[in-house]
C-alpha cells in the first residue's frame, strides 16, 4: 500500500472531482450567504445619499529664472518630485483645517449630522478617539475632507485636478475653490516670510561684518604709525625678498634632483650588496649605448643559434661568433659600469649642491627676518582689511538686491478652471457593491467548503481510496435517505429488494462486478466483508452484496460477527422461520446444515446466523472444524459471503481472512480517520489477508462520484435487461 504523499504528479481529475463535490455540497450555503450579504448591502446602499463631484483645475509649475528648463528639454518630462510635493502640500492638514475654519464647515448640517455626532460617538465607544471632547467638529470635518479629497494630474502636465464628492453640489464647489485659493495664499505667505527672514538675517550679519572691518583698519593704521611705515607692503618689498624666493626655488629643484639621484643610488647599492642583476635597473636599461650593445648581442646570439644547427662548436664561423659575443658582453659590462659611476657622481654632486643652497637660504632668511619682519606683519594686516572689506561688500550687495526686487511671487501657480456646482449626481455604485459583496460572500462560502474538503482526514469517495490509502476501490455506495421510519431494521435488505434499479442497488452491483473481475477465472469464491470500526455499514454491505451475488450465482451469507450478531434480524422479521440455530451449532456438531441454513425468499439467498452464543470466537475460527464446515459449504455454494467483526482492535477478521479468497473492506464516507484505516489494513495485509479492495459506504448523494441519473426511464431498463442477461449466461441458472 503506497503512502498518499509519495505521489509527486498532480492529478487534475482528482482535484476537479473535489471541486465538483465541494460545489454540490456547499452551493446552497454559498447562495444563502450571497443572498444574505447582497440583501444587507442593498439595504445599506438605500441609505446612501447621491454624491456630486466638483473639480477645480490648478496650474502648478516650478518657478525658474532660466529661459528654458534643461531637464525638461532633455528628458521631455515634468519633474515627478515637484508634482508629488505640491500634492502633499494641498492635502496637508494645515490648509484643509484653514478652509474648514473659513467656511465654518463644522456648523454645516452636511457634516455636523453624520461626520461629527455619529462618527465621534462611534470612535469613542470603540476606543479609537483620544479626544475628550466628542464634538470637536473642525477636527472631524478635516479628517473627513482629507479622506474624500482626490487630486489627479496628467503625467506630462502641470495641471492638478482638485475633486470632492459631497451630497451638496454647491458646497463641494465652494470647498475645492477655497482650498485652491488657500493653497495659492500659502505659497505667497511662505515666500514673503522667507524674504523677510532673509533680510533680517542679512542686516544682522552686515552689522557684525562692518564692526570687524573697522577694527581691522584701525589695527593697520596703528601699526604703520608705530613702526613709521609709509605706503603699502608692495611698495616696501625689497631685493632681499626676491633673493630668498630665488634661493628657495633653486633649493627646491636641487632637493628634488637629489631625491631622484638618491633613490637610484640606493637601488644600485642594494642590488650590488644583494649580488643581484644590476642590469635590471631602469636607468641602466634606458641608457642608449647599453640598449645598442644589447641589441647587437641579441643579433649575435641569434646568428650563433642559427649556425649551430649547421656547424659544430669547433667550426671557424662558430668560433668567430663566440669571440664576438664575448667581446660584446665585455663591452656591455664596461658600459654598465660607466653608467653606474655616472649615477654615483651625479648623486654626490646633487648632495653638495643642496647643502650649498641650504646654507645660502639660511643666510638670506636671517636677513629677511631681521630686515623684513615688519613687512610680513604689515602684509598680514593689509590682507585682513581686504578680506573684511570684500565680505562687507558682498552682504551689502545681497541686501540691496533683496530690497530692490521685493517678494518674488510664483506666477505659474494659478487657478485655471474654478469649480462650479455640478448638475448631475455621480452614477450610483449600489449595483456594483451588491454584486461584488454577493460574489465575495458566495466565494467565501465555497472557499470554506473547499478548505474543509482539502483538510478532511477521512475517505470521501473512490478517488480518496487510491490517493490516501493506495488501495483499489471496488466502488462507492450511496447513503439511503428516502425510506420511512417504520422500515425493516436492516434498511439495505428491504431497499435492495424493493428498488432493483435504484442508485443504491446499481452501486452494489458495481461492487459485485469489481469482485468478480478481480478473480474472473474462479468459479468458487469466499468473500469476507469487514471494516475498521463498528457503525460503518459493514453488515448492510454484506447483506446487499450477498443479495447481488444471489441474483447470478448460488450464494450463502454467513454471520461470523459472533460478538454482536445482527443477521438474526432478517429472520425475526420473516414469517417463514424463527429458529436460532447457526454457525456455532453447526461447528460444534449439535445441528445439521439443514437446521442452520435458512432461505430468504425472492432474494435467492441462503443464510447462516451466528447461532448459540460463543464466548471465545477466536478459538472457533482457528479450529479445523470451522475450516471443514467452510469447505463443505463451498462444495454446495458458488459464493460464500462472510460478515465479520470490525478489524480495528480485534483479530476475528484477521483469522477469518485466512479462510477466504477475497476481502472487501468497507469504509464509511467522511467518518473514520485515514490513519486508523491504514493501520488496520496494514495489520491484515501483514497476516496475508487477500484484500481485494475497499468499498466507500454511505456516500452523500450530492458527491460527484454519482454523476449519472439512474431513473427507471433511462438507465433503469438497461440495468434490468443487463441483470437478466447476466443471470441467463451463467451455467445451471435460470430466471423464473
Amino acid at each position: 500500500m503506497n503512502d498518499y504523499y509519495d505521489n509527486a504528479a498532480i492529478d487534475l481529475n482528482y482535484y476537479s472531482q473535489i471541486l465538483k463535490t465541494v460545489f454540490k455540497k456547499n452551493i446552497k450555503s454559498a447562495l444563502f450567504m450571497a443572498l444574505l450579504v447582497g440583501g444587507l448591502t442593498f439595504l445599506y446602499t438605500l441609505t446612501l445619499e447621491p454624491q456630486f463631484r466638483a473639480t477645480t483645475v490648478l496650474h502648478v509649475a516650478p518657478q525658474t529664472k532660466a529661459v528654458f528648463n534643461l531637464r525638461e528639454l532633455l528628458s521631455n518630462r515634468r519633474d515627478p518630485a515637484f508634482r508629488q510635493t505640491q500634492v502633499g502640500i494641498i492635502r496637508s492638514r494645515v490648509l484643509i483645517k484653514q478652509v474648514v475654519k473659513d467656511l465654518e464647515l463644522g456648523k454645516r448640517p452636511e457634516f455636523a449630522a453624520h461626520e461629527v455626532s455619529v462618527l465621534a460617538k462611534l470612535k469613542q465607544k470603540l476606543g479609537f478617539s483620544t479626544d475628550k471632547n466628542p464634538l470637536n467638529a473642525d477636527r472631524l470635518v478635516t479628517d473627513s475632507l482629507i479622506e474624500k479629497l482626490e487630486i489627479g494630474s496628467e503625467r506630462d502636465s502641470y495641471l492638478l485636478d482638485l475633486s470632492l464628492s459631497l451630497p451638496n453640489p454647491n458646497l463641494a464647489a465652494d470647498i475645492t475653490n477655497a482650498l485652491a485659493a488657500e493653497y495659492i495664499r500659502s505659497i505667497e505667505r511662505t515666500q514673503r516670510e522667507s524674504s523677510e527672514s532673509s533680510e533680517e538675517w542679512l542686516l544682522g550679519r552686515l552689522e557684525i561684518v562692518n564692526k570687524d572691518l573697522r577694527e581691522a583698519e584701525l589695527a593697520l593704521q596703528e601699526f604703520k604709525e608705530r613702526e613709521n611705515i609709509i605706503g603699502s607692503s608692495k611698495q616696501n618689498d625689497g631685493l632681499v625678498s626676491q633673493e630668498v624666493d630665488m634661493i628657495s626655488s633653486s633649493l627646491l629643484e636641487a632637493r628634488q634632483k637629489r631625491l631622484g639621484s638618491e633613490a637610484l643610488y640606493q637601488q644600485i647599492i642594494t642590488t650590488e650588496r644583494g649580488s643581484g642583476d644590476i642590469q635590471g635597473i631602469t636607468a641602466i636599461q634606458n641608457d642608449a649605448i647599453v640598449q645598442n650593445i644589447r641589441k647587437e648581442l641579441v643579433e649575435l646570439e641569434s646568428r650563433q643559434s642559427e649556425l649551430s644547427q649547421r656547424y659544430g662548436p669547433e667550426h671557424r664561423r662558430m668560433v668567430e661568433l663566440g669571440s664576438q659575443i664575448a667581446s660584446t658582453e665585455e663591452n656591455l659590462a664596461r658600459q654598465i659600469q660607466r653608467v653606474v659611476s655616472a649615477i654615483k657622481s651625479e648623486y654626490e654632486l646633487a648632495k653638495e649642491s643642496e647643502s650649498f643652497l641650504k646654507n645660502s637660504l639660511g643666510q638670506s632668511t636671517n636677513k629677511v627676518q631681521s630686515l623684513g619682519r615688519k613687512q610680513f606683519e604689515l602684509l598680514a594686516l593689509e590682507q585682513n582689511v581686504r578680506t573684511q572689506r570684500d565680505v562687507y561688500q558682498a552682504f551689502l550687495k545681497r541686501l540691496n538686491e533683496n530690497r530692490a526686487t521685493g517678494v518674488s511671487v510664483n506666477e505659474n501657480v494659478r487657478i485655471t478652471d474654478p469649480a462650479i456646482a455640478p448638475r448631475r449626481a455621480l452614477p450610483s455604485k449600489g449595483f456594483l457593491l451588491v454584486t461584488v459583496f454577493s460574489l465575495l460572500a458566495g466565494a467565501l462560502g465555497l472557499g470554506i467548503g473547499l478548505l474543509k474538503e482539502l483538510f478532511d482526514n477521512t475517505i470521501s469517495n473512490d478517488q480518496d481510496v487510491d490517493k490516501k490509502l493506495g488501495a483499489i476501490s471496488l466502488g462507492s455506495v450511496p447513503m439511503i435517505d428516502d425510506v420511512p421510519n417504520e422500515a425493516h431494521p436492516n434498511i439495505a435488505y428491504r431497499y435492495f429488494s424493493n428498488n432493483k434499479v435504484s442508485q443504491f442497488s446499481e452501486s452494489v452491483r458495481t461492487v459485485r462486478s469489481s469482485l468478480m473481475v478481480s478473480s474472473i477465472d474462479e468459479t468458487k469464491r469466499r468473500i469476507l466483508v469487514t471494516s475498521t470500526v463498528p457503525g460503518e455499514g459493514k453488515t448492510s454491505m454484506a447483506i446487499s452484496l450477498a443479495m447481488a451475488f444471489g441474483q447470478v450465482q448460488k450464494t450463502l451469507l454467513i454471520d461470523c460477527d459472533l460478538r454482536r450478531p445482527s443477521l438474526d434480524e432478517l429472520l425475526d422479521n420473516s414469517p417463514f422461520n424463527r429458529r436460532r440455530l447457526g454457525l456455532n451449532d453447526l461447528c460444534l456438531g449439535t445441528a445439521s446444515p439443514s437446521d442452520c441454513i435458512q432461505s430468504l425468499p425472492v432474494t435467492g439467498l441462503d443464510l447462516i446466523t451466528a447461532g448459540t452464543v460463543n464466548p471465545n470466537p477466536q478459538e472457533l475460527f482457528c479450529s479445523t472444524k470451522f475450516s471443514d464446515v467452510l469447505n463443505k459449504l463451498g462444495e454446495v455454494y458458488d459464493v460464500i459471503v462472510i460478515d465479520s467483526a470490525p478489524s480495528g482492535g480485534l483479530s476475528d477478521a484477521m483469522l477469518l481472512s485466512t479462510q477466504v479468497d477475497q476481502v472487501a473492506y468497507v469504509i464509511k464516507a467522511n467518518s473514520t480517520p485515514v490513519a486508523k484505516i491504514r493501520a488496520a489494513m496494514r495489520s491484515m495485509m501483514k497476516s496475508g489477508a487477500p484484500i481485494t479492495g475497499a468499498v466507500v459506504n454511505q456516500v452523500p448523494l450530492m458527491d460527484s462520484s454519482f454523476a449519472y441519473y439512474y431513473g427507471r426511464g433511462y438507465y433503469g431498463e438497461a440495468v434490468e435487461s443487463d441483470s437478466k442477461s447476466e443471470i441467463d449466461s451463467l451455467p445451471g441458472r435460470s430466471v423464473s
